[in-house]
């Protein structure tokens, strides 16, 4: 019986739990987005909302589209640059008004429940309505929009193909 574990055992325990490193390649990118968003954010002297906003903006990018062609992934994060600042803009406008805003949270996540019948691009989008307006939501104290469009645009730069 052998008790020690040789490097091989655990290089084929580690190949064998992520065969053809797909994972290891996804939390990769994921954290490169994250990473590069906030040094853009941090170098342009972003608060801490906007940095929030920005590095869970850079993850529900990397994570949520899953459309196999990088052209379908191209067009995900197209059509999700206005989803986004539109979400936004809209949760910065209704952090002054708690109940609304609540209601309008509810709505947004059967929204984005309903349209996933939609396909993977309609799935992806309704992830990011419903993340964005929690993050922006959850973080703005007063509404302004002007910076969140900043924490959009970097971690959009890298998608992760």
């Amino acid at each position: 019986m052998r008790t020690a574990i040789g490097l091989t055992d655990v290089r084929d325990r580690f190949i064998a739990s992520d065969p053809g490193l797909l994972r290891l390649f996804s939390a990769l990118s994921t954290v490169f987005a994250v990473v590069l968003t906030l040094g853009v954010l941090a170098a342009a002297r972003a608060g801490v909302p906007i940095l929030v906003a920005g590095a869970l903006t850079a993850m529900v990018t990397t994570v949520a589209v899953t459309e196999p062609r990088l052209r379908d992934q191209a067009l995900t994060l197209i059509a999700g640059v206005p989803v986004a600042l539109a979400t936004m803009a809209l949760g910065s406008v209704l952090t002054p008004y708690r109940v609304l805003a609540d209601a309008v949270f509810v709505v947004l996540i059967f929204g984005a429940i309903h349209i996933r019948r939609f396909g993977p691009r309609a799935t992806t989008l309704g992830i990011f309505v419903f993340q964005l307006f929690f993050v922006t939501f959850a973080c703005s104290r007063t509404p302004s929009i002007s910076f969140f469009r900043f924490s959009i645009v970097p971690s959009r730069s890298y998608s992760g193909a």
